[in-house]
């Protein structure tokens, strides 16, 4: 059998593939494209969120470059930030591991308590999974389920011209190790879609420079973001100059921080005000939502520069 490889297409593209061979379900509501699935709660007000993540030894971690409490820490925590950008809470989640025949027991105890201590923060229950042998290295998957009031829901396909574009924490450390040991922003999604009308949200996995890219194409609309307005994490700059320390919190990746779009009526010191006063990570808006014409750009000193889009993918392409 010949034809187009999987490296040829990309990752995102080999999902838009998949999403014309499978029918969500009538009881779906947002299928594949989203942070997670919505589905129909037969409690009354309510949603049912479901989402999943895999991780791959030697592409999602390094076992001599991660505690096996990180690794379990991460492969929950993914999960759990992707039911954040729906506005929701989680309720609970199987695990299944592949793993080598010869890897210590003890090892896999300690990634359990990575995974048992972030559920317990967020009250996440950890219900079953399974467990196989892997003869290619370490590979976790993680499932989990929540919920979410129905007038909460926040997709990524909500933004309008106009809007304000904001995000959670800084961008770009995961150079330094955050990918390990990030916090999912639970709480701090639960506290802007309860606040404020949130148009649009999702999680920064792949990179500001492909997820922009990403809610731009669900919300058919494009971003114009501010340059020095960009919350740089200072792990990321390090002895680096600011053009690569740019790069890197445009392009690098697994920051799990929310992209946020918020109407533009809100005052942007009350929000922060209001924000920070429960939250240590910090709030930013950084550009503005336009017309999907225009072009997703990064405007220096008021001179607009197309951002190409890149970021983390498992294929190749973007």
């Amino acid at each position: 059998m010949t034809g187009r490889k999987i490296s040829d297409i990309g990752e995102f593209r080999l999902i838009e593939e998949f999403k014309k061979l499978v029918k969500a379900g009538q009881r779906t509501l947002v299928g594949i494209g989203d942070d997670a699935a919505v589905i129909e709660n037969p409690r009354g007000g309510m949603l049912t969120l479901f989402t999943t993540d895999m991780l791959v030894e030697g592409t999602h971690f390094e076992l001599g470059r991660a505690t096996p409490y990180q690794i379990g820490w991460k492969s929950l925590g993914c999960s759990l930030s992707d039911i954040a950008a729906m506005g929701g809470l989680p309720s609970a989640a199987v695990v299944s591991i592949g793993a080598p025949g010869e890897l210590e027991v003890e090892f896999l105890r300690e990634l359990y308590r990575g995974i048992h201590e972030l559920a317990e923060r967020f009250g996440c229950g950890i219900v079953g999974g399974d467990t196989v042998r892997s003869s290619n290295g370490l590979v976790i998957s993680v499932a989990v389920l929540g919920e979410v009031e129905k007038e909460k829901l926040t997709l990524r396909s909500g933004a309008r011209p106009g809007d304000g574009v904001w995000v959670t924490g800084s961008l770009g450390g995961s150079i330094q190790g955050k990918h390990l040991s990030f916090t999912p922003r639970v709480a701090e999604a639960r506290f802007l879609v309860e606040n404020y009308p949130v148009k649009a949200m999702m999680d920064l996995s792949d990179g500001l420079g492909s997820d922009l890219f990403r809610m731009a194409e669900s919300s058919n609309v494009a971003f114009h973001i501010e340059e020095e307005l960009l919350p740089i994490d200072l792990m990321a700059v390090g002895e680096v100059d600011r053009e690569t320390a740019l790069t890197r919190a445009l392009y690098d990746g697994e920051d799990f921080e929310l992209l946020v779009v918020l109407p533009p009526s809100l005052r942007e010191d009350e929000v922060v005000e209001k924000f920070s006063s429960r939250f240590n990570c910090g709030l930013a808006i950084i550009g503005t939502v336009v017309d999907r014409a225009r072009g997703i750009s990064l405007v220096r000193k008021g001179v607009e520069t197309r951002i190409r889009e890149g970021g983390f993918s498992h294929f190749g392409p973007a």
